[in-house]
Formats: structure tokens, C-alpha cells, sequence
């Protein structure tokens, strides 16, 4: 079975995110694969993405 490639309009709409961070993620390497200047993304890499567990928001950042 083959897969089918989303475009990141498609895959910010899948995963309910804008499309911006869905270019951070692709930028810093989480998900998808950059064919020529558009990145496209798997149903299955962003069903994997979306299970994954996270804890909340940012770590904290040390002061001292």
C-alpha cells in the first residue's frame, strides 16, 4: 500500500495546528521530508507525531 502525502496546509488542518508550526517541526527535524522547496508529510508520520507523549509546554529555564 502506498502512502499518501499531505501538504502542510493539509497536515496543520489533520493535526488542528497552524501551518507555521507545522513548518518548526518540519524545520527542526520531528516530522516530514522536504521534496524541492514544499514539505510533504505522511498520514502515518503525523498519526506517530500525535501519540507521542509529551509533557506540558516548555521546560523550565534556570535563573542562576
Amino acid at each position: 500500500m502506498e502512502s499518501k502525502y499531505l501538504t502542510t496546509a493539509e497536515a496543520a488542518d489533520y493535526l488542528g495546528l497552524s501551518e507555521v508550526r507545522i513548518r518548526q517541526l518540519a524545520n527542526a527535524e520531528r516530522i516530514g521530508q522536504k521534496i524541492g522547496r514544499d514539505w510533504l508529510f505522511t498520514q502515518e508520520e503525523l498519526d506517530a507525531f500525535a501519540n507521542q507523549e509529551r509533557g506540558p509546554g516548555r521546560p523550565p529555564v534556570d535563573h542562576d
